[in-house]
């Protein structure tokens, strides 16, 4: 059971017991069907990470009929997005 269990830790899901994350939760051997033995609920959740990105903008002035030369204006901006991105899809989130 735990083998299946960190298969599926190791690509972006976590797993609950409990409604608490936990690592090696169960136990090596698990009975399943035996009468007397509890039940086994497992509940996976996908992992998230942030993804971000920058792109540098830039606007250029340029007088046109003024009464003086006035020299272009350059002006420049960096726009950063941060987007949280679903571990096991790559997908952004909601």
């Amino acid at each position: 059971m735990q083998l299946y269990v960190d298969e599926f830790a190791g690509c972006g899901s976590e797993v609950y017991q409990g409604g608490l994350c936990r690592t090696g939760c169960f136990a090596s051997q698990v009975a399943f069907g035996a009468t007397g033995v509890a039940d086994v609920v497992v509940t996976l959740a996908h992992g998230s990470a942030l993804q971000v990105t920058q792109h540098k903008v830039t606007n250029t002035v340029h007088y046109v009929n003024a009464p003086t030369a006035l020299a272009d204006v350059v002006q420049s901006a960096v726009v950063t997005k941060t987007i949280v991105v679903d571990a096991v899809t790559g997908q952004p989130t909601a």
